[in-house]
């Protein structure tokens, strides 16, 4: 049974096609860059296969090129940047595939992916996910969908002004389009206050909010949270609602929400939260005791709806333009499987973002690699502007509720300060944590490079040690990092630790 009847979805019509911003490639181009490949791998001793084939994207054209017997693949892929320079092009990126390399070269006339036709696309409408998001076209210009569900967690990260904000309202609107207000909530956190201030005109329809408002106005204004403080508030409230939430599945004996809505009466919607630059939010640096208080919250707060939100029906998507190590830890990377890089301004970004180089060549403006577990992919994002997004918002805005519990806004319940427990970061050590402890204590100081030489481990492991570390309070944040408990108090610190879980 619907509980909103008279609800209406948002028509595509208040989407725009962008016609004259979507170009194909000229015979031509393709003839000249073929040659160019060839040109180059004769030069320099490469034998390859005669046939080329090549796939046309959006705003990357793939060419896949087969090497000769007894011709090594990396020997093609290490000859990318002299295929750019022949070609002209900003910059190509190679990767080897089973039995051939992919060279993908920029078009000269980049188009445009409308979000409305990958909303209107086949591969949309008949994807079957719980929570689809459009993402973009595939360099075969095929519909690139997402199940937030099944993704759970999303981080979204890259330099600034290369398209991570329209990603985000690409995937606000594919759940616009999708889902009725009673089946899906939004919490909506910006510290910038540039992105997503026009979502509270959804508040009666979409959003969920803490009830401390003191009247209607000021729950409209704070309806999107751009503040440390109302950040870490509403993210306590998602923890609670997510204990909540589990009490609710166990009474009714069931493991996650998608099961239980199915043989319940009274449905719980699922609950997505974005957040728009992170940092803002956790870096402390020289900040005060509160501050850094209310960043440890914040940490602990998404860290313990990453790890057990899913089951209850609530998912995060994260997004970054510092793609440091400081920012993006080894606990962030472990809760965010999927992961969306966006051109960086180093190899070491791209590294700390995918856990591999490749963003560092991408050619901006929507341009993304998308990782889900061990694959890879080159997506060009689709595009929305600003002004039909306030069209979209607007419309669903003026509609009003039929019943009263879609008159207001979806309440969280407030939080508690003992149900948020700092340490929660750390729920899981590495069996060496013990070790690190003692070693980076007992000599007052620690890096990663000490840790390699005095366990005998590995550079990720020996991160992840830091970060554990660090979500400990064992260590600081800043580099070099400052060891903040003393020889003598270890013991006991590592106890009151274990007592805490």
């Amino acid at each position: 049974m619907n509980k909103l009847p008279k609800y209406r979805f948002p028509s595509l019509s208040l989407l725009k096609n962008y016609e004259d911003q979507r170009f194909s490639m000229t015979v031509e181009e393709h003839l000249r860059k073929v040659k160019c490949i060839r040109e180059v791998m004769t030069a320099n001793g490469v034998n390859i296969k005669e046939d080329i084939r090549a796939y046309f994207g959006p705003a990357v054209s793939d060419y896949h090129v087969e090497p000769a017997p007894g011709t090594r693949a990396s020997k093609i892929r290490d000859l990318a940047d002299d295929i750019a320079a022949s070609i002209g092009a900003t910059s190509v990126r190679a990767s080897t595939c089973q039995d051939y390399v992919a060279i993908e070269i920029p078009n000269v006339h980049r188009s445009i992916v409308p979000l409305k036709g990958l909303l209107d696309s086949k591969t949309f409408r008949d994807s079957g996910a719980e929570l689809p998001l459009a993402i973009g076209y595939t360099k075969v210009h095929e519909t690139k969908v997402i199940d937030l569900m099944d993704a759970p967690h999303i981080l979204v990260a890259g330099a600034t002004k290369q398209g991570k904000s329209v990603c985000l309202q690409t995937m606000v609107a594919s759940l616009l389009f999708s889902k009725r207000p009673e089946e899906v909530k939004f919490v909506f956190i910006d510290p910038k206050m540039v992105d997503f201030p026009e979502y509270g005109a959804l508040l009666n329809h979409y959003l969920c909010v803490l009830p401390n408002a003191s009247n209607e106005e000021e729950e409209r204004s704070s309806a999107v949270v751009t503040t440390a403080q109302d950040a870490a508030n509403v993210l306590g409230g998602l923890c609670a609602e997510m204990e909540g939430r589990f009490n609710t599945l166990m009474q009714a004996k069931v493991s996650n929400v998608r099961e239980y809505n199915r043989q319940a009466e009274s449905k719980l919607p699922y609950i997505v939260c974005f957040i728009d630059e992170y940092a803002d939010l956790t870096v402390t640096f020289r900040a005060k005791k509160e501050a850094k208080e209310l960043a440890k919250r914040i940490t602990a707060s998404i860290i313990r709806l990453a790890q057990k939100g899913r089951a209850a029906g609530i998912h995060l998507i994260l997004a970054t333009q510092r793609p440091s190590r400081d920012i993006i830890t080894g606990l962030i990377k472990a809760n965010f499987p999927t992961r969306i890089a966006f051109r960086t301004s180093s190899m070491i970004d791209s590294t700390t973002i995918l856990d591999m180089p490749g963003a560092e060549k991408l050619i901006g403006k929507g341009d993304m690699l998308l990782s889900q577990g061990m694959s890879l992919e080159r997506i060009q994002g689709g595009y929305i502007s600003k002004e039909e997004m306030s069209a979209i918002v607007e419309y669903i805005g003026a509609q009003k509720g039929h019943q009263k519990s879609f008159s207001s806004p979806h309440y969280l319940p407030m939080p508690r300060e003992d149900e948020i427990r700092i340490d929660s970061t750390v729920p899981m050590r590495d069996e060496q944590f013990v070790k690190a402890a003692e070693f980076v204590v007992s000599h007052q100081r620690a890096s990663i490079s000490d840790l390699q030489k005095h366990l005998y481990i590995g550079y990720a492991k020996a991160g992840r040690l830091i970060d554990q570390l660090e979500a400990a309070g064992i260590i600081g944040p800043e580099t070099p990092r400052k060891v903040l408990v003393a020889d003598e108090e270890l013991e006991a610190y590592l106890r009151n630790l274990q007592a805490k879980g």
